[in-house]
């Protein structure tokens, strides 16, 4: 069987959803310019806390100090070459934000509204969780 020709394949990406007391959702800008929420592709044989653990200091050089057992939102987008994926989001605590900039994190931003997106460019799924969360 074909996997790579089912309609129904989805890649999945887990995703910290990480709030402030204000409201908002930390964004990062990767080393292409676009911005996307922490996070990343689940291993095979790997658990979806363990993903985010290892996608939080892969990316940012830390150690998440609470991740919630249950997904907080599941939906699917697609990536920046049009292949379907499912985003599984897990709300995520950090001890701070004083993190080490990588290829996969130059800097970090709290989103609070739509407008917060002008001017930037971002993956889909960050468009995508915006018109969700604020309406």
């Amino acid at each position: 069987m074909d996997w790579h020709n089912w309609d129904c394949t989805y890649r999945v990406s887990i995703k910290a959803l990480i709030l402030n007391e204000s409201g908002g959702f930390l964004i990062m800008k990767e080393d292409n310019g676009l911005w996307d929420l922490p996070g990343g592709g689940l291993d095979r044989g790997e658990s979806p806390i363990d993903c985010i653990h290892r996608e939080i200091n892969e990316e940012m050089g830390l150690k998440p100090i609470k991740i919630e057992p249950r997904p907080i939102l599941l939906f699917s987008s697609n990536n920046p070459k049009g292949e379907p994926i499912v985003n599984v989001l897990y709300e995520t605590q950090l001890p701070h934000l004083d993190f080490t900039p990588t290829a996969e994190c130059r800097e970090i931003k709290f989103i609070f509204k739509k407008t917060d997106l002008q001017g930037i460019s971002t993956y889909q799924n960050v468009m995508d969780l915006v018109e969700m969360i604020f309406e």
